[in-house]
């Protein structure tokens, strides 16, 4: 009775176990890959590659591979499928491959030696010809593939998929976990092909059960180091983006800060924050002579040589003042469309000298470029107690004193 109902009980519960492993297998990968982990769509997998695989591994059996050379197929066809029916990387299949070889080859050689100790029967006996021990290697081989859909299910895809998902996107981060499994997966692959020599010796067959145990516990530790270590290299990659952000937004702070406070075209202070820095310097009672710059003849070239040419105008006159001036001491800035401010605050120099200096500057550059170029100013000093409105006031009197004399000698350029 027991001979008969084992063979018509073998199968189905076969096909039960693989179902469940492959069910897990498939929901891992699907989550690995990012793909909708539907159960139904595990589930479909899981049959496609139970069939698959049963009648690839059964001929490879008929054909009377060792134990040896069907695990290696069984790794090759794995690592196939997962490309083929799931779609992902060659090394996302490698991975998986040979996460799911080392988790159903321990277990199975681990049973296998325990069965053969307890019924005291050689290890290269089981699943022999003889009818007592003809279904012995089936208990192993679901054993493992129930230890293996557990590990799929609960290990791989609930607890650990997010921190697995960040060690296979880079090899540096799984380098050490591909290096020891590849290592652990040969060792093993090199104990199965001692299987079909081990008799019924027991110090052979504790040997095959701790190393079982040995390789077991070496892969656990191995797969929980680069865990931690891919938890690591995320928040270190976090840390980048968080530092990249924090660049970004001090360089928009800088752009920004330069949009309020400097004059688009000519790149010095704008109106409100160069009388802020005047402001400054008077709050402190600084001294400092305060020179209005005005260009002449600006109108003129716009409207005869383009805006184009009255900005190079501009630049240009900008780029002769920022040669005579100390931009750590002090304060240039636009005043108005023609307009611009200085406040000299050393006093270690000749203010005509320099503002001559200037003026003479601007003619050059007009002969260089072939532009009308001149400038009118007026300055007046201040000891840091005077009313600066009566300081500017002078200031804004002797630059108008000194265009009237401009307009009478070329009345075409410097209009009223």
């Amino acid at each position: 009775m027991y001979k008969t109902i084992i063979p018509f009980l073998v199968l189905p519960l076969y096909a039960a176990v693989n179902i469940f492993y492959y069910f897990g297998l498939s929901s891992f990968v699907l989550g690995l890959s990012n793909q909708k982990s539907y159960n139904l769509k595990a589930f479909k997998f899981s049959v496609l590659l139970f069939i698959v695989n049963f009648f690839v591994l059964l001929s490879f059996n008929m054909l009377g591979f060792r134990l040896m050379k069907n695990w290696i197929i069984y790794f090759l066809l794995i690592m196939l499928e997962c490309i083929s029916f799931f779609k992902i990387k060659t090394s996302e299949a490698i991975f998986v491959s040979i996460q799911a070889s080392l988790c159903t080859i321990i277990p199975s050689l681990f049973f296998r030696s325990l069965i053969s100790i307890f019924m005291n029967i050689p290890l290269n006996g089981l699943g022999s010809d003889d009818s007592h021990y003809k279904y012995l290697l089936f208990y192993p081989v679901c054993f493992s593939y129930v230890f293996a859909g557990i590990i799929f299910i609960v290990f791989f895809y609930n607890k650990n998929l997010e921190a697995l998902k960040h060690l296979i996107s880079a090899w540096q981060k799984m380098k050490f976990l591909i290096v020891t499994n590849i290592i652990l997966l040969i060792y093993i692959l090199v104990q199965a092909s001692y299987y079909d020599t081990i008799g019924n010796s027991m110090p052979e067959k504790l040997w095959s059960l701790f190393t079982c145990l040995f390789i077991f516990f070496g892969y656990i530790f191995s797969l929980k180091y680069a865990i931690k270590t891919s938890y690591l290299y995320h928040i270190d990659e976090q840390i980048n983006e968080l530092s990249l952000l924090l660049k970004k937004h001090k360089k928009e702070k800088k752009d920004l800060e330069k949009l309020m406070y400097l004059d688009e075209l000519t790149g010095v202070l704008n109106r409100k924050a160069g009388q802020d820095k005047l402001q400054d310097l008077i709050d402190k009672k600084m001294s400092f002579t305060l020179c209005i710059v005005d260009l002449d003849g600006l109108k003129y070239v716009n409207d005869n040589l383009g805006h184009q040419s009255g900005d190079v105008y501009i630049n240009s006159v900008v780029d002769v003042l920022k040669n005579n001036y100390r931009a750590e001491n002090d304060v240039l800035f636009r005043y108005g469309g023609d307009e611009f401010i200085i406040a000299f605050v050393s006093t270690s120099f000749n203010i005509e000298e320099r503002m001559k200096k200037i003026a003479n500057e601007v003619k050059q550059k007009s002969q260089e470029l072939s532009i009308p170029m001149q400038i009118s100013y007026g300055y007046e000093y201040t000891d840091g107690f005077a009313d600066f409105i009566n300081v500017f006031k002078i200031a804004d009197q002797n630059m108008y004193k000194m265009k009237q004399e401009h307009r009478k000698q070329n009345p075409n350029l410097v209009r009223k």
